[in-house]
């Protein structure tokens, strides 16, 4: 439980540096963040099998977050690659 508790946290910090400081305190209450946090929760956690090439996505609904394809972030869905 702790594992999985700590992978929670990383994945709010990851998105906290994907959105930037300024947006998070406001964007970490938002039911784009908490859609996109179950997401994680229930899909990607479960599917991850730690092979190298393998590719998630996360959608955070009616965010409009700036896209930022560097970091794999656009039209308001994250790539997370492996």
């Amino acid at each position: 439980m702790a594992g999985s508790l700590g992978l929670n946290q990383r994945f709010a910090e990851s998105v906290k540096k994907l959105v930037g400081e300024e947006k998070w305190q406001e964007f970490r209450t938002s039911k784009s963040f908490f859609r996109a946090e179950r997401s994680f929760e229930q899909e990607v956690k479960k599917a991850f099998n730690g092979r190298d090439g393998e590719e998630y996505y996360i959608n955070f609904p009616m965010a409009k977050l700036a896209d930022n394809p560097e970091a794999g972030l656009e039209a308001d869905c994250w790539a997370l690659t492996r």
